[in-house]
């Protein structure tokens, strides 16, 4: 089956179409958003005196956007064609400040076009208030009228400029063109529409035949990508949990720093409270052990101390009950094993209550000897004796 370029089969943005699903009157008719040519003709063109001092000067943020990733290898170089056929000395190296390049529908509503590079480009606008936006044709920045008129309403229209008729987009919106971009696009949607409808009635047939296959590899790696994007929100969260010395941070804290990290949803959009809840049910146990990031090590090493302290008091005792002596009349530095001291009792015919134990202390004073003698069978001690009376 033969595949043209949207812009000859009035697909937007340059989807690839059947070539027999194109309208009448269109295979051969040039699309008026794409890239390479434009069918507005702007009555109030202004002059580039705003954009040529930039070009030495590191002042432009260039963007160029496409529908499809299959666009972005020609359509990428394409656009950056057409800005240096007007300007020459243009480059991206030495003239822009940050070069955005993004696959995304132009008919995207708002919130997912200020989550994608156009949000990008418009905060890095506000942070450099010498910078202009540079695209090939209006057409790259949306093809949506409330876009326009939300740049607008903040100001910044007047420093994004078309590089193929050198207007801003303040002129653009003033003139209804923007309006008009819609409307064409729409028309190419209906008139699209209305060829797969034909092209179906004549017997064709629409999508792969191994479609069944494909449909299971592209379910598998979605799911791969919601597991890796959950595991980025949950490495946030892990972060602010141990920032905060353990306490979980509220949703809306969660939400403006992977909003700020550029975190986006599966959908590209802003993470909100109410999405992130719904994360939080679909797996809680993932979150209960995030939460508890800071807690859990701490947790383990006091169990490591306390089984460390037990065995140290464990081993302390067994060191004092090693110490203990077995003592008959004379202090001995070994304990009397139990076989030696039955023996030594049938030798000496001594009674039980004879042998008597005691702990090995040590006595730092020099007029009492720390050593003991038996007085008696009874096991009572004397007092104790100078260490003159001992004797050498």
């Amino acid at each position: 089956m033969k595949y043209d370029w949207g812009r000859s089969t009035g697909a937007p943005d340059g989807q690839i179409v059947p070539a027999e699903v194109a309208a009448p009157g269109q295979a051969e008719q040039g699309f008026c958003g794409s890239s390479s040519s434009s069918d507005f003709t702007y009555k109030n063109s202004v002059s580039s005196m705003a954009i040529n001092p930039r070009i030495s000067s590191c002042g432009f943020i260039l963007y160029r956007r496409v529908s499809t990733k299959e666009q972005s290898k020609q359509e990428y170089r394409s656009q950056l064609d057409i800005i240096k056929s007007v300007y020459p000395d243009f480059s991206i190296s030495h003239s822009c400040i940050d070069n955005i390049t993004e696959h995304v529908s132009g008919l995207a509503d708002p919130e997912i076009r200020m989550a994608s590079g156009l949000g990008k480009c418009l905060r890095l606008l506000q942070r450099n208030p010498f910078a202009i936006i540079l695209v090939s044709n209006i057409d790259r920045i949306a093809r949506r009228p409330d876009i326009f008129e939300l740049i607008q309403r903040q100001g910044l229209g007047h420093r994004i400029f078309d590089a193929s008729t050198g207007l801003c987009l303040d002129q653009v919106v003033e003139s209804g063109d923007h309006i008009k971009i819609h409307k064409d696009t729409k028309a190419q949607h209906n008139a699209r529409y209305i060829g797969i409808k034909r092209y179906q009635a004549a017997g064709g047939t629409m999508g792969s035949p191994d479609i069944g296959n494909w449909s299971k590899q592209a379910a598998a790696k979605s799911r791969q990508l919601a597991k890796d994007r959950q595991s980025d929100v949950l490495k946030v969260v892990k972060q602010m949990v141990i920032d905060g010395r353990g306490h979980m941070p509220p949703y809306r804290d969660i939400c403006d720093e992977m909003n700020e990290r550029g975190l986006r949803t599966g959908q590209g959009r802003f993470h909100t409270p109410q999405r992130l809840s719904q994360l939080r049910k679909n797996d809680p146990v993932a979150w209960d052990y995030t939460r508890d990031s800071y807690h859990r090590p701490r947790r383990w090493l006091r169990e490591r101390l306390t089984v460390a302290l037990a065995e140290a008091k464990a081993e302390a005792q067994a060191r004092a009950q090693t110490a203990v002596k077995t003592d008959h009349h004379q202090d001995r530095r070994q304990p009397m094993r139990k076989p030696a001291l039955i023996s030594y009792r049938r030798v000496h015919g001594l009674h039980v209550a004879c042998v008597t134990t005691t702990v090995v202390k040590h006595h730092s004073s020099s007029v009492y000897d720390p050593r003991r003698k038996q007085t008696g069978c009874d096991g009572c001690r004397g007092p104790p004796q100078e260490r003159g009376a001992l004797g050498p």
